[in-house]
Parts: C-alpha cells; structure tokens; sequence
C-alpha cells in the first residue's frame, strides 16, 4: 500500500471549528510522492462523492506551511474558507462545491 484517499468525520477540536461537510483526505508514503498519484486517486474519490452526495461539499484541513498539499486541493477544486488552528499548528480550512457534473 503507499497510502489512503478518502472521505471521514474526524471531528477534530480545531479552532474555529472545521467547517462542516464530509472531510476529504490524502495520505501518501513519502518515496512515492510527486508522481501524481495522490491527484489520481484524489479525483476518483472526488468523481465518486460527487456522484453519491451530488451536489453536497466537501471540506479538508491542511497545515498552512504544507505546500504540495496546498497545491493539491487547489487543482482538486478547493477554496481557502478560512484558518485557524489544530494542536496549536495553523492551519487552512477550504472547501469544495459539489457538483453533479465534476469536470478537473
């Protein structure tokens, strides 16, 4: 396995409190970074919420100096909704529209 993508409700103590909506998250083995599997399997999980929850949002959380992440969900739809804090490291919280016809 080199990582996981997907979807929770971790409902972790952030401050603010994360938006609310289905918590979109990728988590990739080092070694095999950079070689957009993270955005392949992103958009597969992305393609499948949109057709199961349709026009509902998802939200993500990323630490704020976590450049490639950033990235990622910027190529993945998101938006920045707001930051603020998780185990006293800031953090970014964005979200993305629903949508019953995803195009990336």
């Amino acid at each position: 396995m080199i990582g996981e993508v997907g979807f929770c409700a971790a409902y972790r103590e952030t401050i603010p409190p994360l938006p609310e909506g289905p918590e979109f998250g990728v988590a990739l083995t080092p070694s095999v970074r950079g070689n957009g599997f993270a955005f392949e399997a992103a958009t597969a999980a992305l393609l499948w919420a949109d057709s199961i929850w349709q026009e509902r949002d998802t939200v993500c959380m990323s630490a704020s100096t976590n450049a490639p992440a950033l990235q990622l969900v910027g190529k993945l739809g998101y938006l920045q909704e707001g930051s603020g804090s998780y185990r006293d490291e800031p953090v970014v919280f964005m979200r993305r529209k629903g949508s019953k016809n995803t195009c990336f």
